[in-house]
């Protein structure tokens, strides 16, 4: 969560464009990556099968958009992932 956290604040303070990319993905894959199976060391939800369980609703609701965003965008292409805008 503090690489997470890090790249957080490295985005909010650079309006380069590259550079908040850069920190937009570091921060989504560092704060998914306990979230999501691996082989070895296990999921967190192996430990906490229930979480999220926010007592805020809309974290739990962020928590979720943040691993779509990594599974179906970021992490993985998915058509999923995409919309389309017709302007």
């Amino acid at each position: 969560m503090q690489y997470a956290s890090d790249a957080f604040q490295r985005f909010m303070a650079t309006s380069e464009q590259g550079a908040r990319y850069q920190f937009f993905l570091a921060m989504v894959l560092a704060y998914c990556r306990p979230f999501t199976e691996n082989y070895g060391v296990g999921s967190l939800l192996c430990d906490y099968p229930s979480f999220p369980d926010f007592a805020d609703a809309d974290m739990n609701i962020r928590h979720k958009r943040l691993l779509d965003l990594r599974n179906k965008f970021l992490g993985h292409s998915s058509i999923e992932g995409t919309k389309v805008h017709l302007l």
